[in-house]
C-alpha cells in the first residue's frame, strides 16, 4: 500500500510538473515565436517590392537617357570640329556602337522589368485576394498598456486613462459566413497565432491626436462615403475584440464610410460586471467628447450609431447630455441602434426616450426574451432590463421594438445583433437602404400592450 502512494505521489508530482513546463512554454516561449508570414504582410512586403522594381526601371532609364545624350554631344561636337583622322573615325564608331549597345540594352532591360513586374502584380493580388483590409478609427479611454510589445502594436488594457485617438487596419477573410467573428482557441492563438485567412485579425494600430483623425476622416467622407458609423461595444469585452467587431459589422453590412469604434475599459471578464458597469458610468463624458468632435467638425453628412449591451447605457447619457447642451446636433445623428441594451427599462422610458428620440428618427431596439446575460443582469441590478422584450412590457413613443427571440444564437443569446445573418441584414436594410421596418422583412406583433415588430419565422 505504501509503495503505491508513493507510486501515485510521483505520477502526480511529475505530471504538475510537465503541465507546469508546457504552460511556462506557451506563456513565455511561444507567444514569442514568429511561425508564419501573415498573408497581409505578404501583401505589403510585395507591394514595397513592386514599389522599388518601378524606382529601379525608372532610374536606369534615366542613366540611359543621361549617357545617350552625352554621347550624342560628343558626336556632333567632333563631327564640328572636323575629327577626320582614322582614330577619329575609329572613335566615332565606337560611341555609335556604344549608343546602339545602350538602346538594345535599355529596351531588354525594360523588357525583363515589364515581366518581372507582372509577375510582382499577380503575387500582390494573389496575396490580398483572400483578404478585406478594414480601417478602424479608434478612441478610447482606456489605459495603454506599457511596455510595447516586440511587434510593436499598441495594445491598451481594462484600466482607465485619459482619451486617446488612432486607427487599426483589420483582416477580414472572404471565406467566411456573415455574422462570424473568427478568432482561433486559446491554444491554436498561443502555438500558431491567428490565421487572416481564417480569422478576423487586428493587423496594426497606430495613434494619431484627434484633429488627425478628424481631418483623415474628412477626407473619405465623399459621395456614397459620406456616412460615419460610430460602434459602443459592450460589457466583456477586450480592446482588440472591439475593433474586431467593428471590422466585422463594417464589412458585413457592406458600409462604405467611416468606421469608428469608442472602445470604453472594459475588464473583458465575465465575472467583472460591477467593474465594467462603473466604468461605463464614468465613460460618459468621454463619449459626449468624441460624439461632440464629430459632429462640430462635420467629419460627414450623418452619423449612424450602434451600441451594444451596456454601452447602450453609455450611448444613451452622451446623446441626452448632447441633446441638451446642442438640441441640433440630434438631427445630424440619423440612425441609433441600440442592440440587447442593458439599461434599465423604466428609467429609458421616463427619462432617456423623451430627450433623444424625434417624431422623424425613431430609434431602433433589439430585443429578446432569450436573452440570459440580460436576465442575470436583471438579478444583480434588480429592475427590468430594456433589452428583454418579456420586461420591457409596452411600446415605447418615438422606438422601433425589434423581438429577436426567435433568432438563432448561443446560449448566452447577448451578440445576436452581430452573429446573427437575419439581424444583420436587418441592420444592413435599416441603414444602407433607410427602410421603416414596415418595408423589411419584419412582422407586426399585436399584443395587449400594444405592438411591436419581430423576425418572421420559417
Amino acid at each position: 500500500m505504501r509503495k503505491l502512494k508513493e507510486k501515485l505521489f510521483y505520477f502526480l508530482t511529475g505530471s504538475i510538473v510537465s503541465a507546469s513546463a508546457i504552460f511556462l512554454y506557451l506563456t513565455f516561449f511561444a507567444s514569442e515565436q514568429e511561425f508564419s508570414l501573415r498573408p497581409v504582410e505578404l501583401v505589403r512586403k510585395n507591394s514595397e517590392l513592386l514599389e522599388l522594381e518601378r524606382n529601379l526601371i525608372k532610374r536606369q532609364s534615366q542613366i540611359a537617357a543621361e549617357r545617350q545624350e552625352f554621347l550624342s554631344f560628343r558626336l556632333a561636337a567632333m563631327r564640328g570640329f572636323g575629327f577626320n583622322t582614322p582614330e577619329d573615325i575609329s572613335e566615332v564608331d565606337r560611341l555609335r556602337l556604344e549608343q546602339n549597345y545602350i538602346r538594345e540594352a535599355l529596351l531588354n532591360s525594360a523588357l525583363q522589368s515589364r515581366k518581372r513586374i507582372e509577375e510582382l502584380e499577380a503575387r500582390l493580388e494573389n496575396s490580398a485576394s483572400e483578404l478585406s483590409l478594414i480601417r478602424v478609427n479608434f478612441a478610447t479611454n482606456r489605459r495603454q498598456k506599457l511596455p510595447v510589445s516586440h511587434s510593436g502594436a499598441i495594445e491598451f488594457g481594462g484600466e482607465r486613462g485619459d482619451l486617446a485617438w488612432g486607427e487599426a487596419i483589420i483582416s477580414v477573410p472572404h471565406e467566411r459566413d456573415i455574422g462570424e467573428l473568427n478568432s482561433p482557441g486559446w491554444l491554436v492563438a498561443k502555438i500558431w497565432g491567428a490565421d487572416p485567412t481564417k480569422h478576423i485579425v487586428s493587423q496594426s494600430t497606430r495613434l494619431m491626436s484627434r484633429d488627425e483623425i478628424v481631418a483623415l476622416m474628412k477626407s473619405n467622407s465623399s459621395g456614397i462615403n459620406s456616412s460615419t458609423l460610430l460602434f459602443v461595444h459592450g460589457y466583456n469585452t477586450s480592446f482588440e475584440d472591439a475593433l474586431r467587431r467593428t471590422a466585422q459589422i463594417t464589412h458585413d453590412i457592406e458600409f462604405s464610410g467611416n468606421s469608428l469604434v469608442f472602445s470604453w475599459p472594459s475588464a473583458a471578464k465575465k465575472r467583472a460586471y460591477p467593474v465594467d458597469k462603473a466604468n461605463a458610468e464614468w465613460s460618459v463624458t468621454h463619449l459626449t467628447s468624441v460624439l461632440t468632435t464629430l459632429l462640430e467638425n462635420e467629419v460627414s453628412n450623418d452619423v449612424v450609431v450602434i451600441a451594444h449591451s451596456m454601452g447602450s447605457y453609455v450611448l444613451t447619457q452622451a446623446l441626452s447630455r448632447i441633446a441638451t447642451l446642442r438640441p441640433d446636433f440630434r438631427e445630424r445623428i440619423r440612425t441609433i441602434i441600440l442592440a440587447a441594451p442593458d439599461i434599465d427599462a423604466e428609467v429609458f422610458k421616463r427619462d432617456i426616450a423623451p430627450k433623444i428620440t424625434t417624431e422623424d428618427q425613431p430609434i431602433t431596439v433589439y430585443a429578446s426574451s432569450k436573452d440570459n446575460a440580460l436576465k442575470a443582469s436583471r438579478e444583480f441590478n434588480g429592475y427590468p432590463r430594456l433589452g428583454d422584450i418579456a420586461e420591457v412590457g409596452r411600446p415605447i413613443l418615438g422606438v422601433d421594438l425589434i423581438d429577436a427571440s426567435k433568432v438563432e444564437t448561443g446560449f448566452w443569446g447577448h451578440t445576436y445583433f452581430g452573429d446573427n445573418a437575419s439581424v444583420i441584414a436587418d441592420i444592413y436594410y435599416l441603414i444602407r437602404g433607410k427602410m421603416n421596418p414596415s418595408e423589411r422583412f419584419l412582422e407586426r406583433v399585436e399584443t395587449q400592450q400594444g405592438s411591436w415588430w419581430a423576425f418572421k419565422t420559417k
